[in-house]
């Protein structure tokens, strides 16, 4: 039983490559935000950056993606000598003590083995395309199997050059660097915190984090979140990248108005192409995150022109800065699918199609899910409450996160419901499927706003909380939780779907390559049959039934 938790010498491998490839793009995004970024946000810009030059070589000629490649590692070594002559902070120590705190759950997480419906039906099949095809999908290239292959490739990415490193495809390279991004946002949210307790000075931001805070930094992150579920972010799903990008965007341009309203021009510059670079990535991980782009800028925007310290001149300044690389790459990207993969990619339903009649039910459901889960509902609508109140009289950081947090709350919920009776309509519709999933995309947003008015509000009774104490507390969780929890974190143990796997892995080694295979799944939603579908990928022609 407890050999099926231990990871394979190759799966600790595939760790390490994840490391390897999370440490390039993260010297390349210090490089870019220089000593103004946001805690743990070098990843996202590196990743901005990378993204921008797969996306933008790959989509206008057939270099092989192997090129392109060796192009980022030798600007990752670039700019590793250029913040080492400018002696650029990279924060070893408090990055040490989150992978120190997060070693329990890293050795979980490396044995995981893909085991949900849509890494089988996209997400691998995404990635594997990438790998052994070394380009997108052109239409003179095979066509690509996944059931979305005009979504964008930026998380798809991610495992390609993970498995170019490693040498093989590492398939659970989405829950490993999900954990990495675990990190990374649990460091911005340390920053956040300190800010709230009045550690903002350059010298306090120089002092290193203690252990204590450290560790619930990574609680916030995730137990304490209000939007923590395993099955979406220990898997290859865009869902929890999604989040942490969302989450960082909107701190970034928090942070901008910050630096807008002490006319600190070199800060502000920083902060907006970390911003900017933040959404280049969002933009171009799932098709449906435009929308939270338009929100999360409109967010900033508004916040900024509703405040005294700021106003619409100065935050209309830079928006060049933040919209022109998320512009550029989703431009050069639609242009690549309407020119390849005509009908790759979802799309809105003509006017006359649009299923009205279905939002009374629509709202129902959404009604009875806001119920079930109301811990993440509450707390977003006491910041959209918080909003209004403060809308024409903006006069603290809180209120300006707030207005930001509730802007894309609003507006993303919005397009939701528009989703469902002019996208999707149907059974899918009707039951506002994946509701709450899509909700999660907010989580990381939610987290960063609430800690730091927690935060802010700890200041008040600051002589009467025991932050010694709880920092042991927070320490001792951090590292046992995630063993006690070993088995929701696992969830790739059950034993039907482990019998599918080597069943099918049998087949391939079986039939002669190149066999029709049609298979038969009556008693199941499609699952166990998209699975074999997987594991016979590039030796038989597979039709599900």
């Amino acid at each position: 039983m407890i050999l099926e938790y231990i990871p394979t010498f190759q799966q600790v491998f595939g760790l390490l490559a994840v490391f390897i490839v999370v440490a390039a793009m993260g010297i390349i995004g210090v490089a870019v935000a220089g000593r103004h970024r946001v805690s743990g946000i070098g990843l996202i810009c590196g990743w901005g950056v990378v993204s921008l030059i797969f996306t933008g070589i790959g989509s206008v000629s057939h270099i092989p993606f192997t090129y392109l490649t060796l192009l980022s590692a030798l600007l990752a070594i670039f700019s590793y000598g250029y913040v080492s002559r400018q002696n650029i902070l990279i924060g070893y120590g408090d990055i040490g003590k989150m992978v120190v705190l997060t070693v329990p759950l890293l050795f979980l997480v490396a044995g995981i083995t893909p085991s949900q419906w849509d890494e089988y039906s996209h997400w691998l099949l995404a990635a594997r395309y990438l790998f052994e095809i070394d380009a997108f999908p052109w239409a003179d290239l095979a066509p690509s199997k996944a059931d979305y292959p005009g979504y964008p490739y930026s998380i798809s990415l991610i495992t390609y050059l993970v498995s170019r490193t490693a040498g093989w495809l590492v398939e659970n390279t989405g829950a490993l660097f999900n954990s990495v991004l675990i990190i990374s946002f649990a460091l911005a949210v340390v920053e956040i915190v300190r800010d709230g307790r009045g550690e903002s000075s350059a010298q306090d931001k120089s002092k290193p984090t203690n252990w204590g805070l450290t560790a619930f930094g990574f609680l916030a992150v995730t137990v304490l979140s209000t939007t923590f579920v395993q099955k979406l972010i220990f898997t290859a799903y865009s869902d929890f990248p999604t989040a942490v990008i969302l989450g960082f965007a909107g701190v970034a341009g928090w942070y901008l108005l910050d630096a807008l309203a002490k006319n600190d021009t070199a800060r502000a510059k920083s902060l907006a192409v970390q911003m900017g670079l933040a959404l280049v990535v969002l933009i171009n991980s799932r098709q449906s995150n435009l929308v939270l782009v338009v929100f999360v800028v409109a967010g900033v925007f508004l916040s900024g022109a509703l405040s005294p310290t700021v106003g619409v001149k100065k935050i209309a300044r830079y928006l060049p800065l933040i919209l022109i690389g998320p512009i550029a790459i989703y431009v050069v990207w639609n242009l690549f699918v309407s020119g390849n993969l005509p009908g790759g990619a979802q799309a809105v339903r003509p006017f006359s199609d649009w299923q009205w009649h279905i939002l009374p039910q629509v709202f129902a459901v959404v009604a009875k899910i806001a119920v079930k889960k109301g811990a993440y509902f509450l707390a977003m609508l006491f910041f959209t409450f918080w909003a209004l109140k403060s809308f024409w009289r903006i006069q603290t950081r809180f209120d300006q996160f707030a207005v930001i947090t509730a802007t894309v709350f609003i507006g993303y919920n919005a397009f939701l419901i528009f989703t469902f009776f002019a996208i999707w309509g149907g059974f899918s519709g009707i039951n506002a499927l994946s509701y709450w999933r899509f909700n999660t995309h907010l989580g990381m947003l939610g987290v960063a706003c609430g800690f730091y008015g927690l935060a802010v509000l700890s200041q008040k009774y600051s002589s009467r909380i025991p932050y010694a104490t709880l920092g042991k507390v927070a320490i001792v969780l951090a590292l046992i939780l995630p063993i006690g929890a070993a088995a929701k974190i696992r969830f790739d143990i059950r034993a039907p779907k482990i019998y599918v796997k080597k069943v099918g892995l049998e087949i391939a080694r079986t039939i002669p390559k190149n066999s029709h295979v049609i298979i038969l799944d009556p008693l199941d939603s499609g699952f166990y049959a998209k699975m074999m579908r997987y594991q016979l990928y590039g030796v038989a022609d597979v039709i599900l039934k």
